[in-house]
């Protein structure tokens, strides 16, 4: 079979030498142009066919290429419309936001005035003795000295500085134009008769008292501060008009409150027994002022009343007004009506 095999291969390699010599000299005879003509004629269909496929796929690359490129241009132009849509959608949230922090704060401005012509008419009807005119027959009366809040950090350094060079040049000692504090500084002092423990108003509702008067500045100290103390009375109002309730001490609460809730912010009323009626939205008022009885002065309202064990109410208050917004207040000072000489009036023991 080798042997055989062999054979096969030098026939077929002499064979295939043979016919190209052959095809050779009849190349070199033009005897071969004929055949390569009907060849080539043979041949063209399918060479047209495969140039002609190879147009159809450039075709389609072409047509997936700008298919994928105006699917690209869509999702480009998508993404922006959202992002439009998402800025404009921004911009109306923070619109409304806007417009709702304005309607609060209106809210809470139309409250405060409500209150503060409630307490007015408040004070018009319970009061006596509270005369800016000098026409109150009584032989007290208290006046009113309007003044602006400077501070509502006590005395800054600057302001410091120019008062003592002021007071060097009016030859006026350090210890009369200086007060030392955290509270609020008024425009007022001294000069004006303000004393400490005048009670500071806004409009009628007490804010806090004079802690310290110098010769320009006063010194106040908030309805807040723990150290400040008033008498105090529980006073409701119904239908069938103001009945006034139990009296007692309120005071400042920037911690917990004696039930041990936090009442930063607000005031306490002490020494009201058990006995007493108290309600939550009962008004606070003032039963004296120094002492000394005068007009209805407002506090606020009670916000909150539980029993304590030792036989007492613990009773929070919440103030009308709140310091920080203050910018014009009065302080509220006791004076003499004395009959004025030659009068013909003579003071009754």
């Amino acid at each position: 079979r080798a042997e055989t095999y062999r054979l096969r291969m030098w026939l077929t390699a002499i064979s295939m030498s043979l016919l190209s010599a052959i095809a050779l000299v009849a190349d070199s005879c033009g005897l071969l142009s004929g055949f390569r003509t009907r060849l080539h004629d043979s041949l063209s269909p399918g060479r047209l066919l495969l140039v002609s496929l190879g147009n159809v796929g450039d075709a389609a690359d072409g047509s997936v290429e700008r298919a994928e490129g105006q699917h690209a241009r869509k999702n480009i132009s998508d993404e922006t419309a959202n992002d439009g849509i998402e800025l404009q959608y921004q911009q109306s949230e923070m619109q409304r936001r806007q417009l709702l922090l304005e309607n609060a704060r209106l809210r809470n401005q139309l409250r405060q005035q409500a209150m503060l012509q409630q307490v007015d008419d408040l004070v018009t009807t319970n009061s006596a003795g509270f005369d800016t005119r000098g026409t109150n027959s009584s032989l007290h009366r208290f006046l009113v000295t309007p003044a602006r809040v400077i501070s509502s950090r006590g005395l800054a350094d600057s302001l410091r500085d120019l008062i003592v060079d002021a007071g060097k040049v009016a030859g006026v000692t350090r210890s009369e134009l200086i007060v030392d504090g955290s509270g609020w500084l008024l425009d007022k002092g001294t000069d004006y008769q303000v004393s400490a423990g005048d009670r500071v108003l806004a409009g009628a509702v007490v804010v806090g008292r004079v802690a310290q008067t110098a010769r320009w500045v006063s010194l106040v100290q908030p309805v807040t501060d723990p150290e400040f103390s008033a008498r105090v009375q529980l006073m409701r109002t119904s239908s069938q008009g103001q009945f006034f309730g139990a009296e007692g001490i309120l005071t400042g609460s920037q911690g917990p409150s004696d039930s041990g809730v936090d009442a930063n912010g607000e005031c306490e009323i002490h020494g009201i027994p058990y006995t007493e009626a108290v309600s939550v939205g009962d008004d606070v008022v003032s039963a004296d002022i120094n002492g000394t009885n005068g007009p209805r002065l407002y506090f606020g309202r009670v916000s909150r009343a539980e029993f304590l064990q030792g036989g007492q109410w613990s009773i929070r208050v919440r103030p009308a007004v709140a310091s920080l917004q203050l910018d014009d207040v009065g302080i509220v000072r006791l004076d003499l009506n004395l009959p004025a000489p030659g009068s013909g009036e003579e003071a009754k023991p």
